[in-house]
């Protein structure tokens, strides 16, 4: 039984960071576009964002057992390496690797402390509604952008206008969270030990659920345009996707008070395996975009319930740099093999193939004990 010491803080703050992390995440690939006066070839763009994109999978393995001072660490990376990348100059793959490496920290200290600040009833709702913010920083983002080159005139500085913002956030979270209890409930919840294959099929789910979310976003813009002749439907095929994503989440709550995880995991992983083959059977815009929701929508909810299971058992960083590990993984995989058939329609049976083994996971891999929400 949790005696709880305070009152749970508002998650404002926690949601406010997420949305920041959201739009610093996919800033740069809106940015490199727009700098006119520099000639960066292909192979120097994709290693910017490979770099990127390592510091970040990296970060998760730097969170140790005080997530706070994680998200301080994390967040003043963030804050010095955005001020670099605003100059000219500091356009460099070293800069890009330690300003990824402050935001993965952020993120996965920012995930492990919302969790930790309520009850384990309540950590599902929590991390759900803190994964909304995410997609929407990231839908933000280009509105971001542009706001900030009108002001400050080129497009690199809006990375000034970033380290701005996440600098007044980092002072609010200090003056919050420093020198106070972290938690409501590891006052009386230590980290639980699980047994390693228990430890590897958690990994399992993440690098599964985020890898079908992250090769669905990347591929159906391209898909819509490949195969619907438009880039309208890329257009609202992507804004169904994320409003998907959004629903998904916001909607999880109230479904998993009624049916076990386990359970919803399975009708969810199914449902969006059937989505996705209504995707790759779409001829007509209008189905396209409806059956791009539906996917988003039944995905969603799959990462955030995951990590609300894993945030109390050590070694749950694991998890983390799986989840990073599918988002790179399965959307290379479809790229890989749309080359390989001549054919995005066959590649994109991928997601649908790992929602199906998700959904086996879950239904023959699970215990009950370890997947049921405490109360």
């Amino acid at each position: 039984m949790i005696t709880l010491m305070e009152q749970p803080r508002s998650p404002a703050l926690l949601y406010a960071i997420f949305f920041a992390t959201g739009i610093a995440t996919v800033q740069m690939g809106l940015v490199l576009p727009q700098m006119h006066s520099r000639s960066l070839g292909d192979s120097a763009i994709g290693l910017l964002l490979a770099m990127q994109f390592s510091g970040q999978l990296a970060g998760a393995l730097f969170v140790g057992r005080r997530p706070a001072r994680a998200v301080i660490y994390g967040m003043a990376l963030t804050v010095l390496t955005a001020i670099v990348l605003a100059f000219p100059r500091g356009l460099h793959p070293a800069t890009l690797l330690l300003f990824g490496l402050g935001l993965g920290i952020t993120m996965t200290a920012i995930n492990i402390l919302a969790g930790r600040e309520v009850t384990p009833a309540a950590r599902i709702r929590r991390l759900q509604i803190l994964n909304v913010f995410w997609p929407v920083g990231a839908a933000a983002a280009p509105w971001f952008i542009r706001g900030s080159t009108r002001i400050l005139k080129q497009p690199e500085r809006s990375y000034a206008a970033l380290a701005l913002c996440t600098a007044v956030l980092l002072l609010f979270f200090a003056l919050r969270f420093c020198g106070k209890q972290t938690s409501v409930s590891t006052q009386h919840d230590e980290e639980h030990r699980i047994r390693i294959s228990q430890l590897a099929l958690f990994c399992l789910f993440a690098a599964l659920a985020v890898g079908i979310e992250a090769s669905l976003a990347n591929w159906i813009p391209t898909f819509a345009v490949r195969y619907l002749s438009g880039t309208t439907a890329a257009s609202l095929a992507a804004t169904a996707f994320w409003c998907g994503i959004l629903s998904g989440r916001f909607i999880a709550d109230k479904s998993l008070q009624r049916v076990s995880w386990r359970t919803f995991g399975v009708l969810s992983s199914v449902l969006c395996a059937l989505a996705v083959c209504g995707i790759l059977a779409s001829h007509s815009t209008p189905v396209f975009i409806a059956t791009a929701f539906l996917a988003a929508f039944f995905v969603a909810p799959l990462y955030p319930a995951v990590l609300a299971h894993s945030v109390h058992v050590r070694w749950k960083n694991a998890v983390f740099v799986a989840a990073g590990c599918g988002s790179a993984l399965i959307p290379w995989l479809v790229g890989q093999t749309s080359v390989t058939r001549a054919s995005l329609r066959t590649a994109m049976f991928l997601p649908a193939i790992a929602a199906i083994l998700l959904a086996t996971a879950l239904l023959l891999g699970v215990r009950h004990t370890m997947m049921t929400t405490e109360h």
